[in-house]
């Protein structure tokens, strides 16, 4: 028989009910003010938050005043459903993929994905998800954020990368990036182009190992880091192969992210200098025309009275011994005609006046040439075919013959290149050809002494004629194989008096006028490219139709 409570144990008992109920009462008030309080920060939360119960499927979805206030829908459209059931995935399976997601890994973070506003505007979103707890139930709550401006500012970015990027790779400059060390940072296309080198490759190696030809600019690249300073290098030589070229260096210094760098710029400037040089050379040909116009005037009256007079000489001591006069004059000198004759032969007097005669008419050529150089006579123009124009120049050439010297303009094999259907071409024959035969007469003459150097050497003369679409010109080639010349001679070979032949055998103005027949009287253009060992090739470009 259980025994009765005494009543102190039932009053005991009583007190602990009453404790245990206001425990019980204070609990359940926390757990209401817990889920006001969970209710009021989810309601005025400033980011748009949702949460679905994993009871039912994730589909009854309650969404915050800032969700509405972003999206646009109404309240009583939304409220209790799934973003699926309003059409608020861009891509459903996309919500199928987060909630799969949340499972796994019981969070989600940065779930970008595209999501439909009630007016039909799309925004891009990044998602982040956790479970909670509430009433017993677990809840999936998902934070919206809208990152749309970010990623137009991404577009616009790389987009703006993209341009850039193309505007480097457009250049025709080289340009290369690198780093303190030397290493490359950026290749661009025309780099990429002229070594061979991709830019993948390139990126992240020495410079000295990918682009050797910058060796010599390295205390420059040093120097404009250091000084945070431009630095440039004007028309640096560079050999390529057998032709020596021109480029402008330029190193800009950066400072990106506290990184030091440089930007290495190098531009082919050989047509520059080329050009350059032939205005220097025009100007001082044109300047030099005036001065052998006034001294060819001025040396051409005395240079007749001394011929004149050579010649009377010649006539009086070496003409008819029977002339009157001449009887006469001896006679009152005492003695006879052919004494006299007899005495001026032991003298060799007939002789020196022979070669002042000679030497003034001589003399007189290089007066007549000066004139010519100095002199713009007005231009008769007929229309010749080139492949014809060239053909009789050669045939003028093939009588050229230097007996003292063994040579004969015959023995040089021709080879011709010429294109098919020229057009005719307005020019002045008679000094084209000129032009053309004093090129053809120096090359024989260089190549003859190739052949007095090396007797088993065999002269070859290349002849190309070529119709340049894109400037509306004739282009002619005229290549020997001969001794070739320095660049310092390519250099001066259209100045007026240069001359590489010994004195007595040139004048310096053969190819000058022929520079000026071409330039000035026909609006065309000549130069001349040589290699020391190897040969010379002269180009002359000739207009098709003329401004004047």
């Amino acid at each position: 028989m259980t025994e009765k409570p005494t009543y102190e144990e039932l009053e005991k008992r009583i007190l602990e009910l009453e404790q245990e109920k206001e425990q019980f009462l204070r609990t359940e008030n926390k757990l209401r003010e817990s889920e006001d309080n969970f209710s009021k920060l989810f309601e005025l939360a400033p980011v748009p938050m949702a949460y679905a119960s994993e009871a039912g499927g994730y589909r009854g979805t309650t969404w915050n005043s800032a969700w509405y206030g972003a999206f646009g829908y109404p309240k009583e459209q939304a409220h209790g459903q799934s973003g699926n059931d309003i059409g608020l995935w861009v891509e459903p399976a996309d919500r199928h993929r987060l909630v799969e997601m949340a499972k796994q890994q019981n969070y989600v973070e940065n779930f970008e994905a595209s999501l439909r506003c009630y007016d039909g505007t799309v925004l891009n979103c990044s998602l982040f998800g956790r479970f909670i707890q509430k009433d017993k139930s677990k809840l999936l709550m998902v934070i919206y954020l809208d990152i749309t401006k970010r990623k137009q500012a991404e577009k616009e970015l790389r987009n703006l990368r993209n341009f850039l990027s193309n505007i480097i790779d457009s250049m025709p400059s080289i340009l290369i990036g690198v780093d303190a060390q030397n290493k490359v940072t950026q290749w661009n296309k025309t780099t990429e182009k002229m070594t061979g080198i991709p830019a993948g490759e390139a990126h992240g190696e020495l410079i000295s190992d990918v682009f050797p030809g910058i060796k010599s600019q390295f205390g420059l690249i040093s120097q404009s880091i250091h000084t945070r300073e431009v630095v440039q290098e004007l028309k640096s030589p560079r050999d390529h192969g057998n032709v020596t070229c021109y480029e402008d260096v330029t190193i800009y210094p950066l400072t990106s992210n506290g990184v030091d760098g440089a930007v290495i710029r190098v531009d082919d400037v050989t047509e520059k200098v080329n050009m350059e040089r032939m205005m220097v050379q025009n100007e001082k040909m044109l300047s030099l025309g005036g001065l052998a116009a006034g001294m060819a005037h001025e040396i051409n009256n005395p240079l007749a009275g001394m011929i004149q007079t050579a010649d009377v000489i010649s006539n009086r001591i070496g003409g008819r011994l029977d002339v009157p006069a001449n009887i006469e004059a001896a006679k009152a000198s005492g003695t006879t005609i052919e004494a006299i004759q007899k005495y001026m032969e032991i003298r060799g007097i007939p002789s020196m006046i022979s070669t002042i005669r000679e030497t003034g008419r001589r003399a007189a050529e290089i007066v007549d040439n000066m004139l010519k150089f100095a002199r713009k006579e007005e231009a008769e123009i007929s229309s010749y075919h080139p492949i014809e124009l060239i053909d009789k120049t050669l045939e003028l050439a093939a009588s050229d013959y230097d007996l003292t010297k063994h040579y004969d303009f015959k023995t040089i094999e021709i080879k011709k290149d010429y294109e098919d259907n020229l057009p005719l071409l307005p020019c002045e024959g008679a000094k084209i050809q000129q032009v053309l035969l004093n090129i053809l007469r120096n090359g024989a003459q260089a190549m003859q002494e190739k052949i007095e150097a090396n007797p088993d050497f065999r002269p070859i003369l290349y002849l190309r004629l070529k119709q340049e679409i894109n400037t509306g010109m004739l282009r002619i080639e005229i290549e020997d194989n001969g001794p070739g010349m320095s660049e310092e001679t390519c250099q001066r070979i259209f100045e007026p008096f240069f001359t590489t032949k010994p004195v007595g055998v040139g004048t310096g103005l053969g190819l000058s006028i022929s520079y000026f027949i071409i330039t000035e009287g026909h609006e065309g253009q000549m130069s001349v490219k040589s290699t020391p060992g190897k040969g010379t090739k002269f180009t002359i470009q000739l207009p098709f139709s003329r401004t004047s």
